[in-house]
C-alpha cells in the first residue's frame, strides 16, 4: 500500500500549502520569502550546471538519435497532447487549471527519477544520465516558447519576454556554475549528493510563496477536494497519452530493448523540480498557486505508476 500513498516530498507541499492557507506570506514577511526564493533558485541551478560533467554531454551528442526522439515527445507531442484534452474537455476545468495543465506538458523531464527508473528497468543508464542534462538544458529556452504558444492558443496569455528572465536566472547560473567546474568540481563534489535536498527545498518554498499569494487572492474559495479530484482525471490522461506516445515510438524507430525502455521513462515524466521554478518565474504570482496543481498531481501519479511498471519491466528477461 505504501506505494499509492504520498511520498515525504509531496507530503511537504501539502503541508507549506496548508500552511500558506493559515499562516500565509503577507507585507514584508512575503516580499522576503519571494527574495529567498529568487536567490535558492539561482543557486540551485549554478550547482545543477557545476554537476554536469562534460562526459554527459559529448555522450550526449552520440547517442543523438534516442535524444532527438525523447525531446520530440517532451518539446512537442506531449505538448500536443496536452492541447488536444484542453480542446476536448474545455468545460472540464477552470481556465487556469487548464494553463496548468498546458504548462505541466511542456515542461523537462526529470532527472533523478527518470535515472533511478530506467535502472530498474534495465535500460540505457548512460544514455538517460545525458538526456536529463539535455532536456532540462534545452527546457530553459523550449518550456517558455511552448507554454507561450499553447497557453495563447487555449485564450489566456504568457509573454515571450519569460524567455529573457528564465534566461538571467536559470540559463546564466547554470552556465556560469559549469564553466566553473574544473577549478570547483573537487571541493563542490562531496556535497552534490546533498542538491536534491536543496531542489526539494526550494520548491516546499515556491508551493508556500504561490499559494500565500493565491490565499490573499481567495483561491480557496475556487478550489475544492471535488476540484482536485477532477484535475486528477486529465492528469491521469496525458500520463496514459504520454506513455503510448513513447511505447509506439520506440517500436517505429526500432530502438533495442534498452534504448526502447530509456524512451518509455525519459519521455514520459515531467520534472517537478524544474517546472516549479520555471512557472514562479513564467507565471503571474495571482494565477502561480492554481498553475501548479496540476503539476503536483502529475508528479505523485508518474511515480506511483512509472515506478510499478519499472519494477515490472526489470524482471522481464532481457
Amino acid at each position: 500500500m505504501r506505494r499509492f500513498l504520498p511520498d515525504g516530498f509531496v507530503t511537504s507541499l501539502l503541508i507549506a500549502a496548508a500552511l500558506a492557507a493559515i499562516v500565509p506570506a503577507q507585507a514584508g514577511f512575503g516580499v522576503v520569502i519571494d527574495r529567498i526564493v529568487q536567490a535558492a533558485i539561482v543557486v540551485l541551478f549554478f550547482f545543477h550546471g557545476l554537476r554536469l560533467s562534460r562526459e554527459a554531454v559529448v555522450s550526449g551528442f552520440g547517442h543523438w538519435r534516442l535524444h532527438v526522439t525523447i525531446l520530440g515527445v517532451t518539446f512537442a507531442l506531449y505538448p500536443l497532447a496536452g492541447l488536444g484534452l484542453a480542446t476536448t474537455l474545455p468545460n472540464a476545468l477552470p481556465a487556469p487549471l487548464w494553463v496548468g495543465m498546458l504548462f505541466l506538458a511542456c515542461v523537462p523531464s526529470t532527472v533523478q527519477s527518470s535515472i533511478s527508473l530506467i535502472s530498474i528497468a534495465r535500460g540505457n543508464v548512460p544514455a538517460a544520465v545525458a538526456q536529463a542534462a539535455a532536456s532540462n538544458l534545452a527546457g530553459i529556452l523550449l518550456t517558455p516558447l511552448a507554454a507561450s504558444l499553447l497557453i495563447t492558443v487555449q485564450g489566456s496569455e504568457l509573454p515571450l519576454s519569460g524567455i529573457w528572465k528564465i534566461a538571467g536566472q536559470l540559463l546564466l547560473p547554470f552556465a556560469v556554475g559549469h564553466l566553473l567546474r574544473p577549478w570547483l568540481f573537487r571541493f563542490a563534489e562531496p556535497h552534490l549528493k546533498r542538491l536534491a535536498l536543496l531542489d526539494k527545498a526550494v520548491i516546499v518554498l515556491v508551493v508556500y510563496a504561490a499559494f500565500s499569494t493565491a490565499t490573499r487572492e481567495g483561491i480557496w474559495e475556487k478550489l475544492d477536494l471535488v476540484t482536485i479530484f477532477t484535475v486528477s482525471v486529465p492528469c491521469f490522461l496525458l500520463l496514459l497519452l504520454g506513455m503510448g506516445m513513447t511505447k509506439l515510438l520506440g517500436k517505429l524507430v526500432g530502438f533495442d530493448r534498452a534504448d526502447s525502455l530509456t524512451l518509455f521513462h525519459a519521455g514520459t515524466l515531467k520534472s517537478l523540480a524544474t517546472g516549479v521554478p520555471m512557472a514562479q518565474i513564467l507565471i503571474a504570482p495571482a494565477q502561480l498557486g492554481m498553475v501548479i496543481i496540476p503539476l503536483m498531481i502529475f508528479h505523485q501519479l508518474q511515480l506511483i505508476i512509472c515506478t510499478w511498471i519499472a519494477n515490472r519491466q526489470g524482471a522481464e528477461p532481457s
